[in-house]
């Protein structure tokens, strides 16, 4: 299943706030997946998980491992008993900030993910994972500084859309999906929403279309929907076989709960096995007609996908960085008409194909 995107996280944190003033108990790990159990007065225990890409809420605990991660045993020994004062996503940024009555715990969904509990001054104590990036590093005794801020969508001026597009000549479509992190399926979303042609480069786009823009996504509400059997925030144009559901957040539970859950940790009742067993083979009858579907495209276009990954093998064997790769590829009008979007990290090409 696809990874939270801002926009989706956006929607999250409203119901997520309904922690707020709950207690944190105990805390587990496996791998990079956390969980939390929260004493919530009035609601129960509440179980949050955050895995890479993940994020969401459960009335269901998974078992426990058999040997305590290290991490896990450090955040209880700071977050156990704590408060619960507000939790908020960062921006527009896909990072969610628990706050406590002493600590701040800082969730990075994106890339490969990370947990960072800081004090109320902003330093460091101690990572689930040390980090280097290009403008921040992510060690113990270091200010956390949050990554480069994207633009925020939902809180630009006309004349701050009008600043971003002047002189860029990127497609309206690839700005939205990676400047303003709506990903590439909202970004379609709101290009047909405003009857903007989604190769436009945004640099052309009139006044009248950015005021259009920015109402559109202004206008955008939580109205929760399961599209092909995966669960969306919002309602989509044409989107195939749509479901109305009552909670974005629930779904997303029944989803990714099977996925992050170790298998030597799954829970053996024979009950629980079937129930498994019966939404991994729908799960999995959906995925093949996707992907026979996907794979009758890329075999039709054939050329066209070989070129591309030769392209991009012999420009690599070349010494070429990623970013002058993408810089190549948006400078070619046909190229990036094609490419949407490279992911060097997961080693995925978004391709556009007829």
């Amino acid at each position: 299943m696809r990874d939270i995107t801002s926009l989706d996280l956006r929607f999250i944190i409203p119901e997520l706030k309904n922690l707020k003033g709950g207690r944190i108990q105990k805390i587990y790990q496996s791998g990079k997946t956390i969980w939390m159990e929260i004493f919530v007065s009035g609601a129960g225990t509440k179980y949050f998980y955050f895995s890479p890409g993940k994020i969401f809420l459960s009335d269901t605990k998974l078992p426990a491992p058999t040997n305590p991660e290290s991490f896990a045993m450090f955040l209880r020994k700071y977050l156990s008993g704590q408060k619960i004062l507000d939790i908020s996503q960062a921006g527009f940024e896909r990072i969610v900030d628990i706050e406590t009555e002493h600590y701040v715990l800082h969730l990075e969904i994106f890339s490969k993910g990370n947990a960072i509990l800081c004090d109320k001054a902003g330093i460091i104590i101690h990572p689930l994972e040390k980090q280097h990036w290009k403008d921040r590093n992510i060690y113990p005794g270091k200010p956390y500084l949050y990554p480069p801020a994207i633009l925020n969508p939902f809180e630009m001026s006309i004349q701050d859309y009008e600043q971003a597009f002047e002189g860029k000549k990127k497609q309206i479509v690839i700005f939205l999906a990676i400047r303003m992190g709506l990903s590439g399926i909202f970004a379609e979303e709101i290009c047909i929403r405003t009857g903007i042609e989604k190769h436009v480069p945004v640099q052309d786009l009139t006044e009248e279309q950015i005021v259009t823009l920015r109402d559109t996504i202004l206008s955008i509400e939580s109205r929760p929907v399961m599209i092909n059997n995966e669960p969306y925030p919002i309602e989509m144009t044409n989107p195939g076989t749509t479901q109305p559901i009552p909670s974005f957040l629930e779904e997303l539970d029944k989803f990714y709960l099977e996925d992050i859950a170790p298998p030597q940790e799954k829970d053996t009742s024979q009950e629980r096995i079937l129930v498994t067993q019966q939404k991994s083979i729908t799960k999995w009858e959906d995925k093949k007609e996707d992907r026979k579907a996907k794979a009758e495209i890329i075999q039709k276009n054939y050329e066209t996908v070989d070129a591309v990954i030769k392209g991009l093998q012999i420009a690599r064997e070349s010494g070429l960085t990623w970013k002058e790769i993408k810089q190549k590829i948006e400078a070619d009008p046909k190229l990036s008409a094609i490419v949407k979007e490279v992911q060097e990290n997961s080693g995925k090409v978004i391709l556009e194909l007829e």
